[in-house]
This record gives C-alpha cells, sequence and structure tokens, in this order.
C-alpha cells in the first residue's frame, strides 16, 4: 500500500532498483575484518573497536572513521586489551568501552575511557570497574560482574549497563556518571529473568532496548524503554521484525535503527527497520545493503554533523554463522534517499460491545495503491501484539475505505491492538497503538498512590477477586484478598498493585515512601 493519506507518515521498503540513488552506499573497508565489536560516535567521527577476527583469536583494535574523507585511521589499541561483546558508548567528548569477554568465563569488569584529543592517536584511562557482593541474577553471587553481550546506551550525561550472560545470564542494570567516576544500581525489567545479545540505542533522555534472547536461549522481540528521571523500564509495542539475537542497533536524532541479526525463521538476515519516538511505530526500510550476518555494529550522525547537512546512519563488520566468514565492508545509509510514501490511517479504533461480550475494531483509509491485507494484531502480557485475524484489502482505490474486525473472544480488562498493512510486494507498516476497556474494571480505585504505609482499594462494586503487590523486578511480594494493604515492611521504591476484580484486572504503581 504506497498511500493511505492523513495523520501517521511511514516510511516502507521498497526494491532498491527503483531509485536514481539507492539509500545505501558501500564506503571504504575497515582495515580489520571483525565480529562483536563495539561502536560510538565523538563529534563528526566515529569509533569502532574490539572483537573477534575469527572465531578463536580476540582483538584490542581501535580505528576512527571520518566520514567527510571516507577513511579509517588506527588509533590507541583499547587500554583494556584483547576481548569481544563488550559495550561501547559516549559521553560527551569521551568513549567507554566496559566489560566484554576473554573466553572461559573470565571476563573483565572494568571500564575504560578514551580520549580521543589526548596526544595523536587518543588515550585510554581505566575507570571505575563494576563491583559486587551479591546476587546479580541467575548467576548467583559473583566478584565483579563479569559478562559479554549486555546492552548498553547512555545519555548525554550518563552511560547505562546491564543484563548479559557469562556462565549464567544476569538481571542487574547500572548507571555510570562520570563526573563522580561511580556506579549505580537501577531497576531492573519486570519479569525479565536474563537478556543476552540484545540492542540498544538511546534518543533524547530515554534508552530503549530490542530484542536478544531470554533466559530459556529463546529469541525475543521484546521492545523496552528506560526513563532516567522516574527509574522506569516501559514495555512498548513489539519491534516490527522477527524475533533476533545480536543485531546492529542504534539513533540518529529521534530515530532508532535496528538491522541484520540472526532469527530461527531466517537464519541471518539483512532487514532494516526505524523506530519513530514521535509515534511509538517501528517501518521497515530498504534492506542493509550488505549481505545477511549478526554481530555487526552500525552508528549515526545528526543533520548538524553528518556529511552533507542531512542524517546518515553507517552498519558494517559482523559474521556469518558457521562459515568463518567475518566481514570489514560498511555501507551509508542516506534516508532521504528512502521512497517517502504516505501511509495514513483516516481512522482507526475499537469498541467493546458489553451485551454481545465482543470488541469492534474499525479503520478506515482514505486511496490505497497495492494493498494486499490487513493483519489485526491483539497484545497480551508476556506475548506482546501477536495476529488474531486478517482482512483482505480492497487493493487499489481513490476514494476512502471502511474495513470492520469482530474480535469475539477479546481479553479481560484493557485490551490493545494494532494493524499491520501489507503491500502486495511484501512490505509492510504499522498502525498506531490503540486500547479498549473491556470490563468493568474502572470502577475499582486504588489509593493513596504515595504511602508510608496502607493502601487501600475501593471497588463501586463490591466484589474483589484478588489483589497481587510486585516489585519492579516483577516479584510477587503480597497476595490478598482485603482491601486495605499495609505495606509498612517494604522498602522504599516503586511497586505495582494489580486488582482482580468485574471479570478484569486493573493496575496501579505505588510509591512506598
Amino acid at each position: 500500500m504506497k498511500s493511505i493519506i492523513p495523520t501517521l507518515i511511514f516510511l516502507t521498503a521498497l526494491m532498491p532498483t527503483i531509485y536514481a540513488t539507492p539509500p545505501w552506499t558501500a564506503k571504504a573497508n575497515i582495515p580489520t575484518a571483525i565480529s562483536e565489536s563495539v561502536a560510538f560516535t565523538i563529534g563528526t567521527k566515529a569509533y569502532v573497536g574490539t572483537g573477534r577476527t575469527d572465531a578463536v583469536t580476540l582483538t584490542s583494535v581501535f580505528y576512527e572513521y571520518n566520514p567527510a574523507t571516507d577513511t579509517w585511521t588506527a588509533k590507541a589499541n583499547f587500554g583494556g586489551g584483547a576481548r569481544h561483546a563488550a559495550v561501547g558508548f559516549a559521553i560527551g567528548s569521551k568513549g567507554y568501552i566496559c566489560s566484554g569477554g576473554f573466553g572461559n568465563n573470565t571476563d573483565p569488569a572494568e571500564l575504560w575511557e578514551y580520549d580521543p584529543s589526548s596526544g595523536l592517536n587518543g588515550t585510554w584511562t581505566q575507570k571505575a570497574n563494576l563491583s559486587c557482593t551479591s546476587s546479580c541474577g541467575s548467576g548467583g553471587a559473583i566478584t565483579g560482574y563479569l559478562r559479554n553481550h549486555a546492552f548498553g546506551f547512555a545519555t548525554t550525561t550518563k552511560g547505562y549497563v546491564g543484563y548479559g550472560v557469562n556462565s549464567s545470564y544476569y538481571t542487574d542494570f547500572w548507571e555510570y556518571d562520570p563526573t563522580s567516576n561511580t556506579w549505580t544500581s537501577k531497576s531492573s525489567l519486570t519479569g525479565v529473568t536474563g537478556l543476552n545479545g540484545s540492542s540498544a540505542f538511546c534518543i533524547g533522555s530515554f534508552g530503549y532496548v530490542v530484542a536478544g534472547t531470554n533466559a530459556s536461549n529463546a529469541k525475543q522481540k521484546w521492545f523496552w524503554k528506560f526513563n532516567p528521571n522516574t527509574n522506569i523500564w516501559t514495555q512498548l509495542s513489539n519491534f516490527g521484525g522477527s524475533e533476533r539475537l545480536q543485531a546492529a542497533g542504534f539513533s540518529v536524532g529521534t530515530k532508532g535503527y535496528v538491522g541484520t541479526g540472526h532469527t530461527d525463521v531466517n537464519g541471518l538476515v539483512n532487514d532494516f527497520w526505524e523506530y519513530s519516538s514521535n509515534t511509538n511505530l517501528w517501518t521497515q526500510l530498504t534492506n542493509f545493503g550488505g549481505t545477511g550476518r549478526f554481530r555487526a555494529v552500525g552508528f549515526g550522525f545528526p543533520a548538524s554533523l553528518a556529511v552533507g547537512g542531512t542524517a546518515k546512519a553507517y552498519l558494517g563488520t559482523g559474521e556469518e554463522t558457521g562459515t568463518g566468514n567475518f566481514k570489514n565492508d560498511f555501507w551509508q545509509y542516506d534516508p532521504t534517499q528512502e521512497p517517502a510514501l504516505p501511509v495514513e490511517f483516516l481512522a482507526f479504533n475499537a469498541t467493546f460491545d458489553p451485551r454481545r461480550r465482543q470488541v469492534n475494531v474499525e479503520w478506515k483509509t482514505a486511496t490505497e495503491e497495492n494493498n494486499a491485507y490487513f493483519s489485526i494484531e491483539r497484545w497480551e502480557q508476556g506475548r506482546g501484539f501477536y495476529d488474531i485475524g486478517q482482512i483482505k484489502a480492497n487493493g487499489n482505490s481513490a476514494k476512502p475505505l471502511t474495513y470492520s474486525f469482530i474480535d469475539a473472544e477479546p481479553l479481560a480488562g484493557v485490551a490493545y491492538y494494532r494493524l499491520k498493512q501489507v503491500d502486495i510486494d511484501g512490505s509492510l507498516v504499522y498502525s498506531k497503538k490503540i486500547s479498549v476497556t473491556t470490563s468493568d474494571a474502572s470502577k475499582i480505585k486504588i489509593f493513596p498512590t504515595i504511602t508510608e504505609g496502607s493502601i487501600k482499594i475501593e471497588n463501586a462494586d463490591g466484589r474483589l477477586e484478588n489483589v497481587s503487590v510486585f516489585n519492579l523486578a516483577g516479584q510477587l511480594v503480597l497476595s490478598s484478598k482485603q482491601t486495605q494493604l499495609d505495606l509498612s515492611a517494604f522498602t522504599s521504591g516503586m511497586y505495582v498493585v494489580v486488582v482482580s476484580a468485574n471479570g478484569g484486572q486493573s493496575v496501579q504503581k505505588v510509591f512506598r515512601k
């Protein structure tokens, strides 16, 4: 569907051969073919280093990339020595590399700072290590947060590192303050018992984590947002592509990008996705210009720092599974060369019919071209969005059209829906997410939301099935059927109260002073 005109604008992928100038352009190869490296940008330059040069050899090489001249320059080797699967990020004029793998479960817990302005090739300085004297998660008590394949990102003033794996999965998350050179423990993702090989990026003051494997080694497509100001993680609509491991993730301005990776269904992939923080939607773009791979790196420059005055993204390195083929190619992505096809919905809403106990989903399009079908997707805790039905599209139309779908077995409480619109050529876009209340849970009140001790639950219908209280790690800390709960014995922090009543659930966050 190349155009459905009015409120939200997306980009969809077509075959690159239709463009006068493809969005992907091959750039200078990095001197060393590497995989599982780190990448970050400082000003108008990018830095890539560490990783593997083959299945067994680790490296400490470190390079600077200048987009203006399309050249790579070797800089001072990483100060912590050869390693793979570390975390890299930049804060201000300094770059940082944290943790990573030495092999044989002897991964370091180090943090190193890189100053590109010091000396001809820059200098490395070791900073405060992550340290641990208690349980870090499923791995139990360890000395130092030894891990690889953790995720990390940075705001303008702080760095963040968490999860990853060594001999087992970890569930901790930490904030680094370069001013004081200190680490502070932060909230973990609710209900997530492990993350390995996730992608991460930062947009504005928020961090985002995408995909990876859970503690059962199952690939995921989940998508989380972290607010440093409130120390709260929020689960968003799932990543638009398939479940995957070790994809490249980075941001440019208000957009996040995820590409390549290893999937269960298609193996190595080269698809490329854009996330808009303004619309909270994923859009598939033109496939990455190189071959399918995983363990690649990516970075980007906003328009103010990019060559030509328009934002640019870069993706390269990585490896092919089981082939020993390590990559040194690098590609530039120019979003201005992506076809800007307006795909918008005139209307999209859902209403609950209490007499029939069903949800009526309706949407309206303006004009359509090559529109194949719509998938109606519903969200469920622990499962994310999944397909509950399809509606065949008109294909081509120059006038507004209305579609409808009935969810005859809606979930109790608040139900969330979205549409996946698929073109004849297979390209797709997602609609915004909408919600509808499918029970009388709105009659339930939980108060106060800030307390030093007790909270009360009021239900206009008088019926109460159960009250569950969870901490931010997703652990059940209290279960009761009482209308007044005493939280005075709990430690200070945020808790989630779930009240089951009236055929649904009411959820409220409560802060214990």
